[in-house]
């Protein structure tokens, strides 16, 4: 079955391109030109309406770049504070380290003394227990 030459037409008219081909005829391309006009008034719509957030967008940015510059800032004196605070944690940790080695010794010295002390307790001790009671 043949198709029609006016179908045949209509879908070659809706071919991106074939729309303004030579041969097609004047009065079909001036035909167009309003579809042309519509399509590049919506194209100008959209970049209008693109434009118009601009400033918004513009202004967000702004707002954000300024709260970025004082988080920086921030972070900056934390790390300040931090190596302070570092160095004085490894200042205290030697600190602890010699009063821990001294109370260590100190400790040591006063089980040396208890021993020493209490020997002779021990022996009494032991003395007193062989002795045979009052009772006994």
């Amino acid at each position: 079955m043949r198709e029609e030459p006016i179908e045949a037409e209509e879908r070659l008219a809706d071919v991106p391109g074939r729309e303004l081909e030579p041969g097609r005829g004047a009065g079909y391309a001036l035909a167009y030109v309003p579809k042309l006009l519509v399509g590049a008034l919506e194209d100008l719509h959209s970049i209008a309406r693109s434009v118009s957030i601009l400033p918004e967008v513009g202004q967000a940015l702004v707002t954000i770049q300024r709260r970025v510059d004082s988080l920086d800032q921030e972070v900056r004196r934390m790390r300040h504070a931090v190596e302070a605070i570092d160095a004085d944690v490894l200042a205290m940790q030697e600190s602890l380290t010699d009063e821990l080695s001294q109370t260590r010794e100190g400790v040591a010295r006063v089980e040396r003394e208890l021993r020493s002390a209490v020997h002779p307790l021990r022996r009494v001790a032991g003395r007193l227990s062989r002795r045979p009671g009052p009772g006994s």
